[in-house]
């Protein structure tokens, strides 16, 4: 059996010009993986160990739970450090959780030196059985 995982990613990207004025343009794209895998065991790692990102993204230097969170669902919330001084940060809250469907949203809220406006930017996770 194989599982998908889709995840359909929105940034907002800040473009400066030398005016005072400022033009926000949005960016749009959809990452997808085939994996040799059931879409249970997809599922356990991308949906029901959401704080613990780092251990299946090679961008992700460490992940963890945040703001009284202690597990996935509606509402945990993580911090995902891009860098080991954990400067380069973005929290989300996990949102649309339907472990029946295998599918949730994340909803970017804070940034830390990353080109990312948190209030336009989400993903959408998804995972199907394939066959």
């Amino acid at each position: 059996m194989k599982a998908i995982l889709k995840a359909g990613l929105s940034l907002i990207l800040m473009m400066s010009f030398t005016s005072l004025l400022a033009q926000k343009k949005t960016q749009n794209f959809t990452v997808t993986y085939e994996m040799n895998v059931s879409a249970d065991k997809v599922w356990a790692v991308i949906g029901e160990d959401f704080g613990a990102i780092a251990n299946s993204h090679p961008q992700i230097v460490s992940s963890e739970y945040i703001n009284g969170s202690l597990k996935s669902g509606e509402g945990a919330e993580r911090v995902c450090h891009f860098n080991d001084k954990g400067t380069k940060y973005v929290k989300e809250k996990q949102v649309n959780y339907d472990s029946e469907n295998y599918t949730f949203q994340v909803q970017v809220f804070q940034v830390s030196k990353l080109p990312m406006d948190p209030d336009y930017s989400q993903a959408v996770y998804k995972v199907e059985q394939i066959d």
